[in-house]
């Protein structure tokens, strides 16, 4: 199974670096971007500083500009020297795997995890897990034997009640 995830990464293109991978509201990315870059007001970056002159006629102060910043970026439409958008497709394969305990879950993954892109543990339902299916059957085979030995019990009964009766009933 496989799903699809609208994700993006807002790459630092010169220090390769990734500042956002998600697709939250503008504004949290916008901000990120300035606690990314360290925006003290008295001394803007270059980039951001050349982005806010380029969008506006006036002189700003530098609070002023990163909130302009702030309200203005797109990260979809506007373009900020050296930080690129990249749309990511994520693909998420479900490995089938079924444990009874946590402990087994990750014994798998530490000894499988080279096969696979990462794995994590959750729980789907124990329906399946080998374990749970063999504690389920031993559960039952006890109710089996306590129900036959209630036959057994019964049986024995009648038969004394027989015996003791002389056969007639």
């Amino acid at each position: 199974m496989s799903g699809y995830s609208d994700t993006f990464e807002f790459v630092d293109t010169e220090n390769e670096h990734c500042i956002a991978a998600t697709n939250r509201e503008d504004a949290e990315i916008n901000q990120q971007i300035i606690d990314y870059l360290d925006c003290d007001p008295d001394d803007l970056p270059e980039i951001l500083e050349t982005w806010v002159d380029g969008e506006i006629d006036e002189d700003l102060s530098g609070e002023d500009k990163i909130n302009y910043f702030l309200e203005h970026f797109d990260h979809e439409y506007s373009e900020l020297e050296g930080f690129e958008l990249f749309w990511v497709e994520e693909y998420e394969d479900v490995v089938k795997g079924a444990f009874l305990t946590e402990a087994d879950a990750n014994w798998f993954i530490q000894r499988k995890q080279h096969d696979y892109p990462k794995l994590y543990t959750y729980v789907e339902s124990m329906c399946y897990c080998p374990q749970m299916i063999e504690l389920r059957n031993w559960i039952m085979s006890l109710t089996k034997e306590s129900e036959k030995a209630k036959q057994s019990n019964h049986d024995a009964m009648i038969n004394k009640l027989i015996e003791s009766t002389g056969g007639e009933i």
